[in-house]
């Protein structure tokens, strides 16, 4: 019983630090200002490309995501739009 014990104490202990681990790794989330500064220095950099290869690329990643939704069971699968 107690080698048991401790094969779970030792569980317990690296799953706290993995949790540690992931928590110290994940960016913090940014403030509104900083979103808005992010997006005009995207913005910044498409400012030569055409408009409409923007929109094909948001069109395309925009696929990209409503696919992944679908296989992940979050989306319903038909016309996007009305995802």
């Amino acid at each position: 019983m107690r080698k048991l014990f401790n094969s779970q104490s030792l569980v317990a202990k690296l799953v706290t630090r993995l949790h540690q681990r992931r928590q110290a790794a994940a960016p913090r989330p940014l403030s509104p200002a900083e979103i808005v500064a992010e997006a005009r220095r995207q913005a910044g950099l498409l400012s030569d490309v055409p408009r409409a290869d923007v929109a094909a690329r948001f069109e395309a990643l925009a696929e990209e995501i409503r696919q992944q939704a679908i296989a992940h069971d979050t989306a319903i699968d038909g016309d996007w739009l009305g995802d």
